[in-house]
């Protein structure tokens, strides 16, 4: 037969109850967030947008830059081809 819990028994479990849910809600406010850091890395970019920050485009700006880059290395090697003179110029 099973006997009735006394009444101290009763309390001790009902703390012992109440501290674990208070734990787990305090755990369950502080939870890892995954949406949270896409959330703010999506305003940070809006603002860019707003702006019309060329900086949303990292590749672009690095294929513009390439190409000035080999635009200034092809001018430079056909200089040094045609001995040095520019384009148009007559010796």
């Amino acid at each position: 037969m099973k006997r009735k819990p006394s009444g101290q028994q009763k309390r001790s479990v009902t703390l012992y109850h109440q501290c674990w849910l208070d734990k787990f809600t305090l755990w369950q406010e502080h939870l890892f967030d995954l949406q949270a850091q896409f959330d703010k890395i999506s305003r940070f970019e809006d603002r860019l947008r707003q702006g019309r920050s060329s900086v949303l485009y990292p590749n672009f700006m690095a294929a513009k830059w390439r190409e000035v880059y080999d635009k200034e290395k092809r001018k430079q090697q056909e200089q040094e081809w045609n001995g040095g003179r520019e384009e148009g110029e007559v010796t």
